[in-house]
């Protein structure tokens, strides 16, 4: 059924039909039919909606994104959304804060550009950036086009795009402050990525904190099997 929305077969707001009349014209038992469409509003493609005008009803799609891909969120929000838009908050060099310097390798005193963006899919706001890079490393960076891709400008103008992360995953509940900014009730559960991104030769280039919004994104993680650890059967 997933594939009936996202094919936009079933367009948002469509109600759907009976179980008996959907499983009939599926032709799956009832049984079935309810243990699929169980899924598929797990995954945020219907809600439900109780009393005489009720019913299961088609509602947003959530964009699909890949935090272990570093082909940049806006090119893989827009594979499963119409649009994918960015809105700078603040832009700042300052003193590297000490969780910042130390992810970053950097000595004591060091300096970094801070850019926090919310980064909105379909018009609604998804992600909360909050981006750390070394100013050594990037100078005049705050003058390049902040609202579009920061990897691309890291490697356009500086050579040293993102070639490898490390993420720390940290399911929390939403801080009051970034709670207004992304448009949902505080402590609403939130997916916090912590990243540390390094370029081709090692050095690291980038701390993000991130805190996402799983009701809006459906977030996954890929990974390859290498032919060593398949011929292992590790």
């Amino acid at each position: 059924m997933s594939d009936l929305i996202v094919g936009g077969i079933l367009p948002k707001g469509t109600r759907l039909p009976s179980e008996r009349v959907f499983s009939e014209a599926l032709g799956v038992s009832r049984m079935t039919f309810r243990q699929a469409i169980d899924g598929v509003q797990s995954s945020g493609y219907i809600e439900r909606v109780v009393g005489r005008a009720g019913g299961s009803f088609v509602t947003h799609q959530r964009p699909t994104v890949d935090i272990s891909n570093l082909v940049g969120l806006s090119r893989q929000l827009l594979k499963t959304a119409g649009s994918a838009t960015s809105e700078v908050l603040a832009a700042e060099t300052l003193v590297a804060p000490e969780r910042v310097a130390a992810a970053l390798e950097l000595g004591s005193g060091a300096h970094v550009h801070r850019i926090q963006r919310i980064r909105f899919a379909d018009g609604v706001p998804v992600v909360l950036e909050n981006s750390f890079f070394p100013r050594d490393l990037f100078p005049s960076f705050l003058e390049h086009d902040l609202a579009g891709s920061l990897y691309q400008a890291m490697d356009s103008g500086y050579g040293k795009a993102p070639s490898s992360a490390e993420e720390e995953l940290r399911p929390s509940l939403v801080a009051a402050e970034d709670a207004i900014y992304l448009g949902i009730r505080p402590e609403t559960p939130v997916l916090g990525i912590i990243r540390t991104a390094r370029c081709g030769d090692g050095a690291a280039v980038e701390y993000s904190e991130d805190v996402f919004r799983t009701d809006r994104m459906r977030i996954v993680v890929s990974g390859t099997l290498s032919p060593e650890r398949h011929r292992s059967g590790a």
